[in-house]
């Protein structure tokens, strides 16, 4: 499919000649991606901080936007990455600040 596109755009752009495009040669490499899993704290913290942000934009006042206390639970995410149970109860708060 994905060979098919690339062919097209070349042949579509005036680039090359469809004789030059009888053999070719692909590099499928694999590169690591910068992925970020939603499991880390720093990821939730990201997240509050973006949406307090756009609603303060947006002229939304909040009672509490916990962002004191999402950055405090972030520091404490950090420091337990042995202690899995302290880890995720401070992950859980961090997700659901309400809750508390």
């Amino acid at each position: 499919m994905m060979l098919k596109v690339s062919v097209d755009a070349i042949l579509g752009m005036g680039t090359d000649r469809p004789s030059s495009l009888e053999r070719i040669m692909m590099d499928t490499t694999v590169q690591q991606k910068a992925i970020a899993y939603p499991t880390g704290g720093w990821l939730y913290l990201k997240a509050l901080l973006l949406l307090v942000r756009h609603a303060k934009r947006f002229g939304i006042d909040f009672r509490q936007n916990h962002t004191r206390f999402a950055k405090a639970t972030s520091v404490r995410v950090g420091r337990y990455v042995r202690q899995f149970r302290r880890m995720r109860r401070e992950l859980k708060k961090l997700r659901d600040p309400s809750s508390l």
